[in-house]
């Protein structure tokens, strides 16, 4: 099982699914490509959690108000990943959080784009970030 540094990046990743089982992706213009929402964790007093971190970022792409799914644990795993940022090798931790938007604002979510997680993990959508196949690879059957 991978330890916490809490030396490392940190990474929540919000997994949204909608009713057919596709996966909210959004753009991300600093990196020109397609991604989960993710973002990092907040580490400044207070310190924010992995899941409001992840609850922050489907908020951001979503536009609305969102929260954790009850009952649904938080995935953590580690992952080397090169920065497209800095061409570095770094030394991920992603908690990955499932989150939905709040029921009373559902019906206001109008522009989200979901995605196959098959056709995600396999490559057919471009441009994704690199991290989006290692992430699924890691929570599959998780739901």
């Amino acid at each position: 099982m991978p330890v916490f540094d809490p030396q490392q990046p940190s990474i929540a990743v919000a997994l949204v699914f909608d009713s057919g089982g596709n996966i909210l992706i959004g753009w991300n213009a600093k990196w020109r490509c397609f991604t989960l929402p993710m973002t990092k964790i907040d580490k400044e007093l207070p310190a924010e959690t992995p899941s409001e971190a992840a609850v922050r970022a489907a908020a951001e792409v979503l536009q609305v108000p969102c929260r954790v799914v009850a009952g649904k644990e938080q995935q953590f795993f580690r992952g080397l990943q090169k920065s497209d940022r800095d061409a570095e090798i770094k030394d991920y931790q992603y908690h990955v959080v499932q989150v939905e938007p709040h029921p009373e604002f559902s019906g206001h979510v109008s522009s989200a784009l979901y995605a196959s997680a098959d056709k995600l993990r396999s490559g057919e959508y471009q441009p994704v970030s690199g991290s989006v196949g290692e992430i699924l690879n890691h929570c599959i059957g998780w739901g």
